[in-house]
């Protein structure tokens, strides 16, 4: 399995260990699965702007038709995905792939008459610098210029405060770092990039869900099913092992030549 085929194999699982991943109290296998493809994808070459050039060829068909028509729909779908899957791959390459994006003002969902000038998302989707800078927000970039849980009513304000820490970032005028690694990047202004080692990194890494004591936890009796809290835990170990068996397949699995 290579190429397209693979990284919409290992997308399919990180995404589905990154939902997982978002309920308390879960299986801590989901962590080191997720870590696992999210480390595969990234080591890929290219992985941020596959992404990039699935927006591209997917817009050329659709650029020409009026926004709530169904191919149009389902274009602002999957570009929406597309950047929720780029938030997931902390890298150098996904930082400026979606920097470049951060100028793109098509696909444009306006206006709601009430406030002008705002982005009406319940009309379609934002703009693809919105969508990027969102994506930039939610990577794990440390001392962001938007906070995850800082609340903006206007999509305009996030890309544009992204938009001036790029500009630093890509002319090698601001090194940036992600959480939980021990190396800050810097690019160079002819595009290439220095990776050096951070004296004293912050002990920021994601700490892992506490285990639980299953042998405190009132049991289950009578006809009574498990709780919904109880749930994303069997389901989650249920994916994990699932996904674990498949990814043992990749990699050890050889085609019948």
């Amino acid at each position: 399995m290579e190429g397209k085929e693979k990284i919409e194999f290992l997308v399919t699982g990180l995404r589905s260990m990154g939902y997982w991943k978002s309920f308390d109290g879960h299986n801590p296998n989901v962590d080191k699965i997720y870590q696992i493809i999210q480390n595969d994808l990234i080591s890929i070459s290219g992985h941020a702007q596959y992404f990039a050039d699935e927006i591209e060829r997917e817009r050329e068909t659709v650029q020409y038709l009026p926004p709530n028509v169904g191919p149009r729909v389902s274009y602002d779908t999957d570009r929406n995905r597309l950047f929720d899957v780029l938030a997931h791959l902390p890298s150098p390459e996904t930082v400026r792939v979606l920097g470049n994006y951060l100028d793109d003002e098509r696909d444009l969902a306006l206006v709601p008459p009430h406030k002008p000038g705002a982005i009406d998302v319940t009309g379609g989707s934002p703009a693809n610098a919105a969508l990027a800078a969102t994506a930039l927000t939610q990577m794990g970039i440390r001392n962001p210029p938007v906070g995850k849980r800082e609340y903006i009513s206007d999509f305009r304000e996030p890309a544009s405060r992204w938009k001036a820490w790029y500009e630093e970032v890509k002319t090698g005028k601001r090194p940036f770092s992600f959480v939980g690694q021990k190396v800050e990047y810097r690019f160079k202004p002819d595009g290439t990039l220095d990776t050096l080692a951070m004296a004293n990194p912050p002990d920021d890494a994601p700490k892992p869900p506490p285990t639980r004591d299953r042998a405190k936890e009132q049991p289950a009796t009578g006809p009574n099913p498990p709780s919904r809290t109880v749930w994303p835990w069997i389901i989650g170990g249920t994916l994990a092992v699932l996904i674990a068996a498949v990814w043992l397949r990749l990699q050890f699995w050889k085609p019948n030549r």
